[in-house]
């Protein structure tokens, strides 16, 4: 399965292709073109956030092994540094204006403003993101705690491992209980950090947005609790994921994946090798093995399991909020190359891309890299000496509320 939200091509050769597009597409372009708003230069690049920032690595020429390769700062839309790359870490700002980092890990992690001044003082063992509730999961002596934005404990930190609260108040932990010795210690927290749900379940995660939690139990098997930590579907599948907003949670049954509703009902029968969640367009991507080629292919389905766009493709990720979804295709080599596609299927921009994510709020999409015979992570990818920048979103008529060139 399928995890992270960017992917990678096997190989890359050279410096991504610059504007004008024909020149460095395999495929003519017919209607659509892009342009670089922000030229591939930067080792670690991740999307922007919210705030118009964008978190972006650059390697130092000389630098220690207790420091690190690379120096961590942020962008506006026109590439430019709002933050200079100074920290030896730095994460995405939250809601709340505050971004995770630290200058030297003898200091410890601690949170900065978008002025990239320290607002909350570097003396974490390990911080994370402030969640929507204001708060933030913090580590001190291996054990995890809850901050708030001005550094104060609202939770003291006494849990092994412990999740963001979800929306209905309610926060995943994993409490230490040796006189069990069992390792089914998995709950659910309030905001005060009493424990609500107890600590029962070998593996759970957050509850979604629809108040139901996958859990799983010491059979291996996966069902859904309620924030009671009532049974609401019993545990029988050997994977599961969320439900979304459509009402739909994928599962997985005998290796074949489909979907069940809040009930447990089954509405689109096991039978894909591999399937994502539906999108906001009401659609979602699916894999299964194909002879010919000898791989899994990517196509997408509707909510009634139809399907809209034939799998023919080698990868394939959700629709975005513009109407377009990254797509991946084998070149004549072999490698993987990616590009966007719109709700028809219709290549919006032609595979070509090493890498490439959605596009941002901002219009602008990260694109890159030169990766070393594996699908790694991002900062995998920029170890391995690629380049990353910013594509511009292509010019789309939205008559019809989905993106095209005609």
């Amino acid at each position: 399965m399928k995890s992270v939200q960017m992917y990678f091509a096997a190989w890359f050769t050279g410096a991504l292709c610059c504007v004008p597009f024909p020149l460095c597409a395999q495929t003519p372009v017919k209607d659509c073109s892009f342009s670089w708003a922000i030229a591939p230069r930067f080792d670690y690049a991740e999307d922007f956030a919210a705030n118009g920032l964008a978190r972006v690595g650059v390697k130092q020429k000389a630098a220690s092994d207790e420091l690190g390769e690379y120096r961590f700062g942020y962008i506006d839309a026109q590439g430019k540094f709002v933050i200079p790359p100074r920290f030896d870490y730095a994460d995405n700002f939250a809601a709340n204006g505050l971004a995770p980092a630290w200058r030297n890990k003898r200091w410890g992690y601690g949170y900065i403003d978008a002025r990239g001044k320290f607002v909350i003082a570097p003396r974490f063992d390990a911080v994370m993101d402030f969640a929507d509730n204001g708060l933030a999961r913090v580590i001190v002596a291996d054990k995890y705690g809850y901050i708030d934005a001005r550094g104060k404990f609202v939770i003291p930190p006494r849990f092994e491992e412990a999740s963001d609260f979800a929306a209905n108040g309610l926060a995943r932990v994993w409490v230490s209980r040796p006189e069990t010795r069992s390792w089914d210690n998995y709950g659910y927290i309030d905001k005060r950090g009493e424990l609500v749900i107890a600590p029962r379940f070998f593996q759970a995660q957050d509850f979604a947005d629809n108040g139901l939690a996958r859990v799983r139990m010491a059979d291996g098997k996966w069902g859904y609790i309620d924030g009671q930590g009532e049974e609401v579907i019993p545990p029988r599948f050997d994977d599961a994921e969320d439900f979304t907003a459509n009402g739909l949670a994928r599962v997985q049954v005998a290796d074949k994946w489909g979907y069940i509703d809040a009930k447990g009902e089954e509405i689109i029968p096991p039978r894909f090798d591999d399937a994502g969640d539906f999108a906001a367009n009401g659609l979602a991507w699916f894999g299964v093995w194909d002879e010919k080629s000898d791989s899994v292919q990517y196509g997408y389905i509707d909510a009634r399991g139809e399907e809209v766009i034939p799998p023919r493709f080698d990868d394939a990720m959700s629709f975005a909020a513009n109407g377009l979804a990254v797509i991946g295709k084998k070149d004549e080599q072999g490698r993987v190359r990616y590009g966007y596609i719109d709700a028809r299927g219709k290549e919006i921009i032609p595979p070509q891309f090493g890498a490439a994510g959605d596009f941002a709020a901002n219009g602008l999409a990260l694109v890159g890299g030169l990766v070393d015979g594996i699908y790694p992570y991002p900062i995998q990818a920029a170890m391995a000496g690629g380049k990353w920048g910013y594509i511009q979103l292509p010019n789309l008529e939205t008559k019809t509320g989905e993106a095209s060139c005609e």
